[in-house]
């Protein structure tokens, strides 16, 4: 993984599968209910847990199952559903590839490679791969279309 602060040990991962496993993967998408498992479950993981339950209130799984429904290879759907968590909640890239990553892993995707590399950049229109277009702005002091003052003559 790119960063092995998130869930170096597994711990997470093995909770999140089990979670999956006793009450189906509808749990992904209530907060709720897995904020209360989590905090009995992970009680020594409180960044994990609040990235876990974060993910569920942004729509991660739901959107995961529409991007895999669309057939874009997981690694894609992952890389696309993490940069929007990133959009909607300002967590750092690399802590939604990982949430992200977990949540299709405990869907039943192969993502043996995709939590290992951070993702690219993405255009606005969510191309994968793509560059991201910020506009520049203009030099401070001028105004669109206005040239810049001409730099005085040198001594």
């Amino acid at each position: 993984m790119a960063d092995s602060s998130w869930d170096s040990g597994g711990h997470a991962h093995r909770v999140v599968e089990g979670l999956v496993r006793d009450f189906g993967p509808q749990v992904l998408s209530n907060a709720p209910l897995l904020r209360n498992l989590l905090g009995d479950k992970l009680p020594t993981a409180p960044k994990e847990t609040s990235l876990l339950v974060a993910a569920a209130e942004a729509g991660m799984a739901p959107l995961l199952r529409d991007l895999l429904g669309q057939q874009l290879p997981t690694d894609a759907a992952i890389r696309e559903a993490a940069v929007a968590l990133e959009e909607r909640r300002g967590y750092d890239l690399t802590a939604c590839t990982w949430v992200v990553s977990e949540f299709a892993r405990a869907m039943g995707h192969d993502v043996a490679t995709a939590a290992d590399t951070v993702p690219g950049p993405v255009s606005g229109n969510g191309a994968v791969g793509a560059t991201r277009q910020v506009p520049v702005p203009p030099p401070i002091g001028t105004g669109r279309g206005i040239p810049s003052p001409a730099p005085p003559p040198s001594p």
